[in-house]
């Protein structure tokens, strides 16, 4: 794969019509602070997105989106077609169907994707990981991650080449954290949900059984979050 520079980046996203808000940077206007950003997340980090180890996208959203990246300097950049890499666990921009061009997780405070934040969290004896903000409350937040695993393809046992392709598999985590600190790993199920919330667990019991609630789906976790939060 040919070296492009950032200006190959900046001239892609400079091409696709946009309508900013006031309270954003547009970059054709910032093209100064843009390209400094550009330079501080590895000038010429791209990436292919074709891997010859495995089949499947590491992509997490199908159609890329408008995003907006909130550096740590305080600037806010509104970008076109942002995508969260699942297996290298990063935020990307899709330069074109088989590239993709990696930002340095040291310049990104956040990512608002449509309203939804993905922040680097600590995670409880797992080092640290971007987490989407699912429903964000003063006691608790809810948080879901996405982790992208390879799954071994057969093998002919007489003669040890392989039958079929490895395949990547991107699965959903779940996570509770406290005041925003570290993330703590939940399997959605009563008994672990309800040990967190151990504070409110008669009047959370109450409220999933009058509104038939199901501790299993990511939809009614947010409600049962939500109560919990104003209670």
């Amino acid at each position: 794969m040919k070296n492009i520079n950032f200006n190959v980046l900046f001239l892609t996203l400079f091409s696709i019509s946009i309508s900013f808000s006031q309270n954003f940077v547009d970059i054709s206007d910032e093209s100064t602070r843009f390209q400094n950003l550009l330079e501080k997340s590895n000038n010429g980090n791209f990436k292919s997105l074709n891997s010859s180890d495995f089949n499947g996208t590491t992509l997490v959203f199908k159609d890329d989106r408008t995003a907006i990246l909130k550096t740590m300097s305080g600037d806010s950049f509104k970008l076109p077609n942002v995508n969260y890499d699942a297996y290298s666990d990063r935020i990307v921009t899709k330069i074109n169907k088989d590239s993709i061009f990696i930002y340095n997780d040291a310049v990104i405070n956040y990512v608002d994707f449509n309203n939804t934040i993905a922040k680097k969290y600590l995670i409880d004896n797992s080092g640290s990981r971007y987490l989407f903000t699912l429903e964000n409350g003063e006691k608790v937040s809810f948080l879901k991650g996405y982790i992208g695993k390879v799954i071994k393809g057969k093998v002919n046992p007489m003669t040890k080449k392989m039958m079929t392709m490895n395949r990547l598999k991107i699965s959903n985590i779940y996570f509770i954290t406290k005041n925003n600190k570290t993330a703590i790993e939940i399997n959605l199920k009563k008994s672990n949900i309800l040990s967190i919330l151990n504070d409110k667990k008669n009047e959370i019991t109450k409220f999933v059984k009058s509104e038939k609630l199901s501790y299993k789906k990511e939809e009614d976790v947010i409600k049962i979050i939500k109560r919990y939060n104003s209670l």
